[in-house]
């Protein structure tokens, strides 16, 4: 599995059992939150823990991994298709050439790129 195949896994692995979209942010009645829009059900919001009075979030842990796994390969992902981008004006459009493309620029990220 290269890379790209990677991230790609991960990131529909983290759409499986997420709360249905589309999500907008919220910003009424002073206080920022993540809803369901149309809907208005909180997918995301900030609470206080009841037990230690710190501040948390109220979600299910599916929905916060799914933030996680495409903030985390948001730079690879925006870089590989900016190389590509770039790239197709030089080279024939064939399948494998622009993945070797799109594979090699995330191999050039290093630890931005990782999962």
């Amino acid at each position: 599995m290269t890379d790209l195949d990677a991230i790609l896994a991960r990131l529909k692995q983290s759409e499986q059992g997420v709360t249905e979209g589309p999500w907008e942010v919220a910003t009424s009645c002073s206080w920022r939150r993540i809803l369901r829009r149309f809907h208005g059900d909180g997918v995301i919001v900030p609470t206080v823990n009841p037990a230690d009075k710190h501040p948390d979030l109220d979600a299910r842990r599916k929905d916060l991994d799914f933030v996680v796994a495409y903030r985390d390969a948001g730079p690879a992902l925006r870089q590989a298709v900016q190389d590509l981008l770039t790239a197709s004006t030089h080279i024939e459009r064939e399948p494998g050439q622009i993945r070797a493309v799109v594979e090699r620029a995330l191999a050039g990220l290093g630890s931005e790129g990782e999962l």
